[in-house]
């Protein structure tokens, strides 16, 4: 992962249209991604530490799983501060 990419929150979420749970749907489908490319990584650091392999790309596709939860998170946040409290 690079270090000195920090977290891009808060995002803007002001101007959204789309219904609630339509939204909400989007950011679980953002999380059901990330936590694929999570298990991925799991099972390809498995394969490749018995196999005495290097985890060059591991940083890559962590940092991608990252980026999905950290996004997925500011968009919860956002429907939290408008008073859309009621998921």
């Amino acid at each position: 992962m690079n270090p000195t990419k920090g977290r891009r929150r808060p995002r803007n979420t002001v101007g959204k249209t789309e219904p609630l749970e339509q939204r909400l749907q989007s950011e679980r489908e953002r999380l059901f991604r990330a936590l694929s490319i999570i298990a991925c990584c799991r099972l390809a650091c498995a394969s490749l530490l018995a196999q005495g392999g290097d985890l060059e790309v591991i940083p890559d596709a962590l940092q991608a799983a990252y980026d999905l939860v950290d996004e997925t998170a500011g968009a919860l946040e956002g429907m939290g501060t408008k008073g859309n409290t009621g998921f």
